[in-house]
């Protein structure tokens, strides 16, 4: 805009003036009307335009500018951005406009300005403004106070950043120290822009010797757990001892060391962090009240601000806050791992105490059982044993009244007195009996008959066995010795034994198998007919018979009948080896197994031969003699022929019923035993089965057969079916005597008799023992 000058409006306002006064003059002189008159009104009309033209000129000159101005005011006032006012003239308005002008200028300056600190940028100059300008000067101390306390900000923000930054590292790195260690001094160093840092911390004295609290900080060590330099980890081994270096110092300070001007040999020297050598040095203590818990010591190529320490002495009382809780966690894990090893231990020992006191319970019970059945079986051994015991010099020191009553001692006349006083004379200093004694002495037993001398000199025999009893260190401590008396017994058996080699001596015996071979043939067979065993061996009967004989019809019969299970009597007639003939009395009867299978055939022979010849003599005498009338011939046997033909006869005797069971036992002298085929009872017995078991008859009948059985169960059944099915059959089998087992070769036979005599009988024959 425009403004011209302001002279115009002056000059046409004192031509007004000038006009105005004209105008009073002419008024006051006293002019001719009609002269006066037209030069007032010319007068008037020059004021008139005048006055116009300076109306016009002050609007033009005074009026419109200042609206101008006064438009820019409104519209810097506004906030709208104006345009420079044109000054073409001097003057008052063109003075303002200039000043408007200059205004206007500084306001767009100190505008941009505000906004570039708006912005943030604390950096940007006020421009080519005045700068006595109150404005200007305001804003420039705005824009310095602005950028301080943006800077504390930056650094504040920097650190409560830092500090949740590692606080969530904290929180997530409880598990492993080393890690801890690591992963805060990384982050540490980065953090602050530094180049190398370690990670201590303080294991204090734990030795025992009684130190005062200054010698025991003294004592301690500062390990470095970790080592960061140059984005790498390190891998060294450090320890410091407190009051050494300025890590060790920093520990007895507990405040921190910061140094700006580092020696050239510090790091080789205190520093486990390298060979450089850094431009500062910041060595922090880790402490949370008062007590110290490590080390953080940081090393950089740059000086570390005072901000930078504050935050990392901040920053060291949560990682000694941690690192209190890693310990305690660490302390209460080794604790804790402590306790579940107890624990576990604890319980294993429980589990074992609890298997051992099982076992003791077990093992008490099975000894109270062990002890129950030890004291039964003592009892049982008193009762049916004599019992002696001695010490292991062989004095006696115990004895039972089974011993006593057999001996016919009283048990003071034996307590005190050595074995020897019992022995015969003539085996007190036998080498037998001292060998004896001094097996005994190392816990070695022995057994076996022995003879001593009863009260009354009488010898006593007796089968027995002397036992070491063993203390808990396994050391024999004295001898028990069992014994059961012989003597009756040995004497029914040296009895028995001559009347059954007698008996052997004279009945011929031959056993077959179910192919006619022969088994077994006795000795009276055999002298006989000339052969010697080993001849007869597994041969033929046809040896003895010939083949004719096998083959013919009354052979075949007996086997015929045999098959069937018949016992058959018939006689045979065989060939002696040297030749002639030998006539005997044939019984054949089949040897069944349990199963009732026929195993073996007997043939019990009887010699013949003298009747047969006399018989022969006799029939020739009577031809001579012409007399044709028949003479019965009584065949009665005679003592000669042996026990077993008339034990053959006696039983066909009794199935026929011409003889009763009782004139049996009477007359015969074999081992037999009679057993009820319905119940198994005993109901007779021979006086040679009585002497061959030690029982008296009276202690037989009415007891069960099985009772006297020493086999298996299987055996025991298959005998007692044997007898139900009233089978003939052969076994061997073991018979419970009172002064021992028997292990004998016997022969089961039926006994027909009727239901007024008690039913079928069970005739049990021994034949020999085994």
């Amino acid at each position: 805009m425009k403004i011209k000058s302001e002279k115009i409006v002056t000059i046409m306002g004192v031509v007004c003036i000038i006009l105005v006064i004209l105008t009073i003059v002419l008024q006051n002189l006293n002019l001719d009307p009609e002269l006066a008159g037209p030069l007032t009104l010319v007068i008037l009309s020059f004021l008139a335009i005048s006055i116009i033209g300076a109306f016009v000129a002050y609007q033009k000159s005074v009026v419109k500018p200042l609206n101008e101005v006064s438009k820019a005011v409104r519209s810097l006032s506004e906030g709208s951005s104006s345009e420079d006012l044109k000054v073409t003239s001097f003057g008052v308005v063109a003075d303002i406009a200039t000043d408007m002008n200059e205004v206007f200028h500084n306001m767009q300056s100190a505008t941009v300005f505000a906004q570039e600190i708006g912005e943030g940028n604390f950096e940007s100059e006020a421009g080519d403004v005045n700068e006595n300008d109150a404005l200007t000067t305001a804003l420039l101390d705005m824009r310095d106070k602005l950028k301080d306390v943006a800077e504390e900000e930056k650094k504040r923000n920097w650190a409560v950043q830092g500090l949740a930054t590692f606080s969530e590292l904290l929180r997530n790195n409880q598990d492993d120290l080393e890690e801890l260690g690591y992963n805060v001094i990384k982050n540490l160093v980065k953090y602050l822009g530094a180049n190398q840092g370690g990670f201590f911390t303080y294991k204090p004295y734990e030795g025992t010797d009684a130190v005062s609290a200054e010698d025991a900080l003294f004592k301690g060590k500062v390990e470095l757990v970790s080592c960061y330099a140059y984005e790498k980890r390190k891998y060294k081994v450090k320890e410091v001892f407190v009051g050494e270096g300025l890590v060790g110092q920093c520990v007895i300070e507990k405040e921190t060391i910061y140094l700006n001007d580092v020696p050239g040999d510090y790091v080789n020297i205190t520093s486990g962090l390298g060979k450089a050598t850094p431009r500062s040095i910041l060595i922090v203590p880790l402490q949370v009240n008062e007590e110290i818990f490590g080390v953080v010591e940081i090393a950089s190529f740059k000086n570390i601000e005072d901000y930078q320490v504050k935050f990392v002495e901040d920053l060291s009382e949560s990682i000694a806050s941690t690192l209190s809780s890693v310990k305690m966690a660490m302390n209460t894990k080794t604790l804790l791992d402590k306790a579940e090893e107890a624990n576990k231990e604890m319980r294993s020992k429980e589990e074992q105490m609890e298997e051992i006191q099982d076992e003791l319970a077990e093992k008490l019970k099975q000894n109270e059982e062990d002890t129950a059945r030890f004291m039964s079986v003592v009892e049982a051994i008193n009762k049916t044993n004599a019992a002696i015991e001695f010490d292991m010099k062989g004095n006696i020191i115990e004895v039972n009244d089974m011993f006593l009553g057999v001996m016919g001692f009283k048990k003071e006349d034996l307590l005190g007195m050595p074995e020897s006083f019992l022995l015969p004379e003539d085996e007190k200093e036998s080498p037998q009996h001292s060998m004896m004694w001094e097996s005994l002495k190392t816990g070695q037993y022995f057994s076996g008959e022995f003879r001593r001398l009863s009260k009354s000199g009488k010898d006593v025999w007796m089968n027995g066995t002397y036992n070491p009893i063993h203390d808990a260190q396994n050391v024999p401590y004295k001898i028990i010795k069992f014994a059961s008396f012989t003597t009756d017994e040995k004497e029914r058996k040296l009895d028995l034994n001559g009347k059954l080699n007698a008996l052997k001596e004279s009945v011929g015996v031959i056993e077959l198998d179910m192919e006619k071979k022969l088994r077994s043939v006795n000795s009276i067979i055999l002298s006989d007919l000339g052969y010697k065993r080993l001849e007869t061996r597994n041969k033929p009967l046809s040896l003895f018979t010939g083949e004719e004989y096998i083959k013919g019809r009354a052979f075949k019969n007996i086997w015929a009948g045999i098959e069937d299970g018949d016992t058959v009597s018939q006689s045979i007639t065989f060939n002696k080896k040297k030749g002639g003939e030998k006539y005997y009395k044939g019984n054949f009867s089949t040897i069944k197994n349990l199963k009732g299978e026929v195993i073996k055939i007997l043939c019990v022979l009887v010699d013949v031969s003298k009747e047969v010849e006399a018989e022969k003599a006799l029939k020739e005498e009577l031809e001579a003699a012409l007399n044709n009338s028949m003479i019965k011939v009584a065949d009665e046997e005679k003592d000669t022929q042996g026990a077993m033909v008339a034990l053959n006869d006696a039983l066909e005797e009794l199935n026929q019923g011409d003889l009763s069971v009782d004139a049996l036992i009477e007359k015969n002298k074999l081992p037999i035993i009679i057993i009820n085929k319905e119940t198994t009872a005993i109901e007779n017995s021979t006086l040679v089965m009585q002497a061959l078991l030690g029982y008296e008859n009276a202690e037989l009948v009415g007891k069960l057969f099985p009772e006297f059985l020493n086999v298996d169960e299987d055996k025991v059944g298959n005998l007692i079916k044997g007898i139900g099915e009233a089978s003939v059959f052969q076994e061997e089998i073991v018979l419970k005597g009172k002064g021992g087992d028997q292990n004998l070769t016997v022969l089961f036979a039926p006994i027909l008799g009727s239901e007024e005599d008690g039913g079928t009988k069970i005739c049990m024959i021994a034949l020999s023992m085994f």
